[in-house]
């Protein structure tokens, strides 16, 4: 079966689509911007870009870096009804941020300033990163993973499960039926290691 993947626009289009066509090299992917993007698509995913607007989950700006109010709330209300349909969901990094405020979650505006944790998270640097349940299956009991997020979660979402954490205790994966988070970037291992490719397979799954 080749999947129709929508996606939302991400700064690392380029390495999404590298990773789904090594799964699948006919795979179509097309960009959702409005309901009706929606109406033709097997799978959804949201990548990389800016922070997320706080009010969202809650708070007035105190630290982030950039944000787009509009695109906030248009792929947050697209995201709500891609879920209500049952369109199986992957978030990257920002998507995966998403997920978590969409279902109630909060973030740290800015982890370095406001989580304090051991791990470096904002930059290009790697950490370890410990699996559990769902993670350990598709991922390992623990890898290096990049790292190159100004944002983070702070609250879990009650809905999702957590599956992978930072040494400092940071969420790093989490997923509820229908949807996989993952606060690191697989899409950028995958060529140097083609397991990360699990990820994807794992998202796909859910549509087949």
């Amino acid at each position: 079966m080749t999947f129709k993947v929508g996606y939302f626009r991400s700064s690392r289009m380029q390495e999404i689509e590298f990773a789904l066509r090594s799964l699948d090299p006919g795979i179509k992917a097309v960009e959702v911007a409005t309901p009706t993007g929606l109406r033709d698509i097997d799978v959804l995913l949201g990548g990389g870009g800016p922070d997320l607007n706080p009010a969202l989950y809650g708070e007035a700006d105190e630290h982030c870096k950039r944000f787009s109010p509009d695109r906030d709330l248009r792929e947050y209300q697209l995201l709500d009804q891609a879920l209500e349909k049952g369109i199986p969901f992957l978030g990257l990094c920002r998507g995966a941020q998403l997920l978590n405020v969409l279902l109630g979650g909060t973030l740290y505006q800015d982890v370095e300033k406001q989580q304090g944790g051991e791990a470096i998270h904002d930059g290009h640097q790697v950490h370890q990163v410990q699996f559990s349940g769902l993670g350990s299956r598709y991922m390992g009991k623990e890898a290096l993973v990049n790292s190159n997020h100004h944002q983070g979660v702070k609250t879990l979402a009650s809905g999702l499960t957590l599956i992978g954490s930072a040494p400092d205790g940071l969420p790093e994966a989490w997923h509820t039926p229908g949807a996989i988070g993952v606060q690191f970037h697989p899409e950028s291992l995958v060529k140097d290691d083609p397991r990360w490719l699990a990820v994807f397979r794992w998202w796909l799954e859910g549509a087949a």
